[in-house]
């Protein structure tokens, strides 16, 4: 690949102007900052141009010309050195788990038997897993209502999507207190449904004003780092 940082590099150190450098190649002065900030590159006959002009060997300009000009001029023994603890970092690399940081709301927990308050106001506290997903509200899942689907101790991710099909999982603000269920909209209300069987369904009349905060979207157990 290209490198314009190199292409910089050494038209300052032989202290020449973009316009000058431009003259001896054939180009403008425009093209030549296009080329250093790799917004363009140069074709093949500019390329060698370049190369001719400041003297310099065939692909120095690429952005891997120094790591690969040093491993040519290497013995076979120890280029083999260099691409054995090559191969070694690469594996360390692609085995190494990269976390990512949720903050989690703790003055909710979803799925406790009579529901959490749902504050405007809340404290945090940072978990980690190992996938990036994308939401709204991170928060504490509490209770088996939701099992075995939804298990106490995870955390649940909330899109604030507002209702949008008939047995989702949703997040929703019923008297005060927040649950996670199956909705289904009903003519009088919701009805809320556990995944668990031993928990009866609930029913919230629109006239209480119940609230679908969102979807949930995803849900993770915490991993220890």
């Amino acid at each position: 690949m290209f490198s314009g940082e190199r292409l910089r590099a050494i038209r300052l150190v032989n202290e020449m102007t973009q316009e000058n450098l431009g003259k001896l190649v054939g180009v403008g002065k425009v093209t030549i900052s296009k080329w250093e900030s790799e917004t363009t590159v140069p074709n093949a006959k500019h390329l060698r141009a370049l190369e001719e002009t400041f003297l310099v060997a065939k692909g120095y300009f690429e952005s891997d010309f120094e790591l690969l000009s040093i491993y040519h001029k290497l013995t076979s023994a120890h280029q083999g050195k260099v691409m054995r603890y090559s191969r070694r970092l690469l594996e360390e690399q692609e085995q190494s788990v990269q976390f990512v940081a949720y903050q989690v709301r703790t003055n909710i927990l979803l799925s406790a038997g009579p529901g959490e308050t749902f504050e405007d106001e809340f404290e945090t506290e940072t978990v980690y897993f190992d996938k990036e997903m994308d939401h709204d509200v991170a928060t504490w899942i509490k209770g088996n209502s939701m099992e075995p689907m939804f298990q106490s101790g995870e955390v649940a991710l909330i899109k604030e999507t507002g209702f949008d099909y008939d047995g989702g999982i949703y997040a929703i603000v019923w008297f005060g207190h927040t649950y996670i269920k199956r909705v289904y909209r009903e003519e009088e209300g919701f009805r809320l449904v556990s995944i668990n069987p031993d928990h009866p369904d609930k029913f919230a009349f629109y006239e209480d004003q119940p609230k679908i905060v969102g979807k949930v979207v995803g849900h993770f157990m915490p991993l220890a780092v």
